[in-house]
């Protein structure tokens, strides 16, 4: 057995071991610092073998060479990163290549939780450290909060650390081992809505604008954002085919516009989706309805073309539809309630398990990696070998 290694031990060329037991990998910028006359050393926390460490100073080091990296600077902190983070997606903003919504998103999310480690040196920040902020996350009212939304911080965050390259600002390699102690998005259970299921919310609806969106909901895998903004210019009959360019935003964005490209549209621009029977006769046959409500609210109608808009033409504040209309639905239907999205999982669900090919699933549902899509994959394995472990005890 090979002896246990001391910290400050030197365990290859420029990889030395740390009292946690993690790995320092170090080399030389080959720049002098002005101040001190002293060469400009980059460091970096690696978890992880010798030989995966000796990889990735390689790696480090043809980043460098490429002017990809910069030398730490020890006086950076978190907080220091962060806010150039939070610069950096104000300019991809301007640039059109995130929604405004998004690069909020990441500062309200990382800023509350993420406080206390505003002022620590970025160099010293680890996996602990980042593991204990989940750790304490919280309601308002101090209960713990759900799996879901932990694991939207933890997104923040990655998405955070990820950006490091295209900042130019080497950090600790501490995602692998967030990722090992985050729950496994893989095992979550998503709730699945059966077609018996669905078709009993649908005879418990009178609102045909519900009726519709249901349908449009469960026959294309849109987010219900994007199912709210479709308009009737994006519907065409004579090609069966529906193009999603638009979604419904939670807020006006600074324009006052309740209107924004879907959540790819930057990097695949618009999605097409072909139509079923089923859908096309539902937006064919609501084309009446929407004649009458436009009489009955005379000059109050807002023309905005949606297929699915509220009794005066504006668009439908999903959360609140969601409260109002879809809740009391399932109630009403005796079917065990689930969040809307998870209809859109639903979809994705039975399109792979009837052997649609994942590639063609991913351009359908508009996810923007396909690893998303083959998480259902994984999920519907998972189910099938479930269900023959069942079978396989109950014929013992």
């Amino acid at each position: 057995m090979a002896p246990k290694s001391k910290p400050g031990q030197r365990m290859a060329t420029g990889i030395y071991r740390q009292a946690d037991g993690s790995l320092s990998i170090r080399f030389s910028t080959g720049r002098r610092n002005r101040e001190t006359g002293n060469y400009e050393i980059f460091v970096e926390t690696f978890r992880g073998s010798v030989e995966d460490a000796k990889k990735r100073r390689s790696k480090l080091i043809s980043e460098h060479a490429e002017g990809r990296l910069k030398p730490v600077d020890k006086h950076k902190s978190f907080g220091d990163y962060m806010e150039a983070f939070f610069r950096y997606n104000d300019q991809r903003v301007a640039m059109k290549k995130i929604r405004r919504s998004t690069a909020d998103y990441y500062a309200v999310t990382i800023k509350p939780y993420f406080g206390k480690l505003w002022d620590k040196p970025l160099t010293k920040i680890t996996a602990d450290d980042i593991l204990q902020v989940f750790a304490q996350i919280k309601t308002k009212n101090g209960r713990s909060c759900s799996t879901d939304y932990v694991l939207s911080v933890y997104r923040a965050f990655r998405a955070a650390w990820k950006s490091s390259v295209d900042l130019k600002i080497p950090v600790p390699d501490i995602l692998n081992d967030i990722k090992k102690m985050m729950p496994d998005p893989l095992k979550k259970r998503r709730t699945v809505l059966e077609p018996y299921q669905y078709r009993k919310l649908l005879a418990a609806t009178d609102d045909p604008i519900t009726h519709g969106i249901l349908t449009c909901l469960m026959h294309t895998a849109m987010r219900l954002n994007e199912c709210l903004g479709l308009r009737w210019s994006d519907v065409d009959f004579n090609r069966m085919q529906i193009t999603v360019e638009q979604q419904v935003l939670k807020k006006p964005d600074e324009n006052g516009s309740r209107f924004g490209p879907h959540k790819t549209y930057a990097a695949y621009g618009p999605r097409i989706i072909k139509m079923t029977k089923t859908l096309a006769g539902e937006l064919k046959s609501l084309r009446p309805v929407l004649a009458v409500m436009k009489l009955k609210a005379g000059q109050a109608w807002q023309n905005f073309d949606l297929c699915f808009p509220t009794s005066i033409g504006t668009p439908i504040a999903y959360s609140r539809w969601e409260r109002n209309k879809i809740k009391p639905l399932f109630a009403k239907a005796g079917v065990p309630p689930i969040r809307v999205h998870d209809i859109r999982h639903s979809t994705v669900t039975y399109l792979l398990a009837e052997g649609v090919s994942p590639a063609i699933v991913q351009e359908i549902a508009g996810h923007s990696d396909i690893k998303t899509t083959m998480v259902y994959k994984h999920l519907i394995a998972n189910a099938q070998s479930e269900a023959m472990d069942k079978l396989d005890k109950a014929m013992r």
